[in-house]
Formats: structure tokens, sequence, C-alpha cells
């Protein structure tokens, strides 16, 4: 099944829908039209829409309790239907919607009848195995849309749908988990997947739609096919990432067909269920998950045997194999930063004791470096003392230990925060002669890194670090 993608246009104007058409057009196969999200809708307008887009368009005028904004009886509904569904290839009934006259119209207009059933309580499986038998016509189009709240979720939902027989239907999950069905759709039997434009994200972004850009560029859903590599990355909550872009630079740049999905959650083991249940070949695994994931691997490398946490799976012929990027991409990019391979006689000080100050550690003892853990946990900043022949101290202790020549942030605090409380170590003053390095990316500037550089530190985040480790996943998976 070739995957398509339909452009949902949700302005207050048509004129601003149009206009968005004309910017996003070339990137979908079809239009969504959102007549309920239109500040006046004029029946004549909205009938003219469908010729001057160009494109084929969906009429879709939703009710509240269905997820839309309009909030008015039935009834008053149908007077717009009437008037503008004849130009329109499609139009969406929800499944109790039964108006035999705009049925009837429908079919002779040519319009297809898309059936729908949106619910926002969670997976029902019973829903989607028996979702043709709201079908008034075997002509309609059955459509679900359910709110997701796990990888499970999806797995099962998976299953369901691959018992029923070939037809057109659409389907898709609301909420982040939902993101592998907007991805790829046609693996759950879905004739297309919904899109916004970005300037739309914001508001439709919350039942989970992705921008048609990062769908059409990052995530190649037009091109991807039965010949194409699934990867995901997963961890929790996942709401900031950057790896789908990176894979995406290294498949184009050695032509790789490959595609990235994110998939949040929670715990560990429902990812990697839905990535078997879907034959995924590589796994991406981040916080809080890298030490959780060891338990679940069939083989361990040696890199993440010694450090105790694995950022990596590959699947080899059933079997699931844990390797650790981390260490070598941090040692990667913390030599870059620094400015030499070796760190002998660095005094460096560790925040944090999780799988990536594992990681971090380890690799910071085989490039010379001399430290300690500054951790809020004491048993397993013990356990990484042991590993990395660091100290391990208290994080209450940095402010009597400075100055530092490098310091290295490995906690999530500041992950996506400008709040100057989210500073892991307000207590300590620097020198502003420490390197300063921050495994969080996004944003660039934690509030850590901008007290550091205010000092007079350089200072770095940790984007190096996961193009580094980036890459060595990608020959893994292409292994």
């Amino acid at each position: 099944m070739k995957q398509r993608i339909c452009l949902t246009l949700a302005a207050p104007s048509l004129a601003e829908d149009l206009a968005l058409a004309r910017k996003y057009g070339a990137l979908a196969d079809f239009l969504e039209l959102r007549a309920d999200r239109l500040a006046a809708p004029d029946p004549g307008a909205i009938a003219d829409f469908p010729a001057q887009a160009g494109i084929p368009a969906i009429l879709t005028f939703r009710r509240t309790r269905d997820g839309g904004a309009f909030d008015g009886e039935d009834a008053s509904r149908e007077p717009l239907f009437a008037a503008a569904l004849p130009a329109f290839d499609f139009v969406d009934f929800e499944s109790d919607f039964a108006v035999p006259g705009l049925e009837a119209l429908a079919r002779r207009s040519g319009t297809r009848i898309i059936r729908s059933v949106h619910d926002f309580r969670g997976y029902d499986g019973a829903l989607a195995a028996s979702i043709d038998s709201i079908l008034r016509s075997e002509d309609e189009i059955p459509k679900l849309a359910f709110k997701a709240n796990s990888p499970a979720d999806i797995a099962a939902f998976h299953r369901a749908v691959s018992a029923l027989p070939p037809r057109d239907r659409i389907f898709c999950a609301m909420g982040p988990a939902g993101a592998v069905t907007r991805i790829l759709p046609a693996a759950f039997g879905s004739m297309l997947t919904f899109a916004s434009p970005p300037e739309s994200t914001a508001s439709m972004g919350a039942i989970g739609h992705i921008d048609i850009v990062s769908l059409s560029r990052i995530h190649q859903v037009r091109k991807t096919g039965p010949a194409t590599s699934l990867r995901a990355v997963t961890g929790w909550p996942l709401a900031v990432t950057s790896s789908p872009e990176i894979h995406r630079a290294y498949c184009d740049g050695d032509g790789t067909d490959a595609v990235m999905v994110p998939i949040p959650s929670r715990e560990i083991g429902p990812a990697i269920g839905l990535c078997e249940e879907l034959g995924f070949r590589g796994l991406a695994v981040t916080v809080p998950h890298k030490q959780s994931l060891l338990a679940l691997l069939d083989d361990i490398s040696p890199e993440a045997a010694a450090v105790g946490a694995a950022n990596t799976v590959v699947w080899e012929n059933g079997r699931r194999v844990g390797h650790n990027t981390d260490i070598d991409g941090f040692s990667d990019a913390i030599s870059a930063f620094a400015g030499r391979q070796s760190l002998a006689g660095t005094r460096t000080a560790v925040i944090g004791s999780g799988g990536a100050a594992r990681a971090v550690a380890y690799a910071l003892a085989r490039l010379g470096a001399d430290g300690a853990i500054y951790a809020r946990n004491a048993a397993a900043a013990a356990e990484l003392s042991a590993l990395s022949g660091f100290r391990a101290l208290p994080i209450g202790a940095i402010a009597g230990n400075g100055p530092f020549d490098l310091i290295v942030q490995c906690t999530s605090l500041g992950n996506g925060s400008s709040n100057p409380a989210d500073d892991p170590i307000p207590e300590y003053r620097f020198s502003g002669h420490e390197l300063v390095y921050d495994l969080i990316y996004k944003p660039a500037r934690t509030p850590l890194l901008r007290r550091a550089s205010s000092a007079g530190c350089r200072v770095e985040n940790g984007m190096s670090m996961l193009i580094a480790q980036g890459r060595r996943q990608h020959r893994l998976w292409n292994a």
C-alpha cells in the first residue's frame, strides 16, 4: 500500500486555508478542510474551495464531542453539507450521523463518505476489530481515531487490524504514543495519514498531528515502502528528540532506505514489544531506560556489559543484541571539545549516576581523566565509582571541591527548560576556567550552561555526542 498524506487545514478563514494549501500542497495527496474551525463558514465559499485548491479534498465539520469545534445541533450542519459536499471528493460523517438525504446526495455527486469514530477513552480492541460494522454502505470508508496510552496499545491495535480483509480504511492513534501510526500508516492498513501545516502544529499537535514538512522530509512518509528498514527511538517522556532528524541525514548521506520513529514509553518492555510487532531493525534508547534495558536483551556487547547500560538494540535473526554507542560517541565529542585526545590530569566532575553517566564516567576514565561522581543516589554513585575509579560524593559536596577543569552534566534536569531553578548545581561557583559539557541539547543553552558561560567558561551541549553516537548506531543497523 502506498503511503499518502492528507493535509488538515484548520485556519479561521478560507483565505488562510487556501494560502496554506498552496504553500504545502506539493507535499500532500489530499486536503482536509475543517469547516468547524472557520470563524464564519459560508457554504457557497466552501463549495468553491476544492476547485481553487486543485487537490482531492475532504469536507469535515467536526462536533466538539468528536474533537472538533462545532457545538450546535446536528440539524444545523445539514444545510452546509448539502450545499458544499458535492464539490468535494470525500465527506466525513460521524458513525452516528445518519441523514439518508445527505448520503444519497453524496453518492449522486460521486463524493465518497468517510464514516468516522473518535474514541478518547483509550484503546478498544473490540472497536478496532469490528470497525467495518459502522458502515451504512459498502462504498463508505471506515475511519477510527483512538487515544493511545502506551506502545502496548499500538501493538494490540496492529494485531487487530492486521486480521481485517483489505479495503480502504483510515486509522490513526491520537496522542504522543500514536506517532508510529502517523509515520507508518500503511503498516496499520490506513489509506492515508493526517498532517498539519507547521503553522498549525500548536493547535493540532495535541491530538497527535505531526507537521507535514517533518512527515515528508524527516520521516519520508511518501517514500516509505516494504523494503524500508525501520528504526525507532524510545525514552520517557521523549517530548524532545532530534534523533530522527540526525538519522535522516545519515540515511540520505549513504542512500540507506530507512526511517526512524519516536516511541515514547514509560517502560522499556512495551517499546521493544511494539518494535518486534512491526518488524523493526533497530532501537535507540534514551533516558530513563538505558540500565533496565539490559535485562531484556539476548546478547550484550562488551562495552554495554562493562558500563551496565545500553542505548542501542539491533535485532539479529530474531535476537535482541544490545550495544552502548554513548561511550565512543562521548569520547569523540569531549576530545573535540577539550581539543586533545588525552584527558590525563584533568580534574573532572560528573553530575549524575544514571545510564548516560555510566558511559560518560567510563569514557572519561579511559581517556585518563581523574575526578568524582556527584549524585543524589548514593548506591548508584558507588557502583559508578567502582566502574570508573572516580570517587562517589553527594551532589551537595560539589561546592566545596572546585574549581574543576571539566564538568559534565548527565542528569535530565534542564531538559527543555530555561528556568534557572533547573540548574543541577546552583551552589557551585564557576571560576571561569572550567570546560562545561551538558548532555542535554534542547535548549541549546541549559540553565547550567547559561550560568557557566556568563562566568566566562567555555561550554557545549550534548548535540555533538548525539551526532557521534548516532553515527555508530547507523553503522550497527546497516551491518
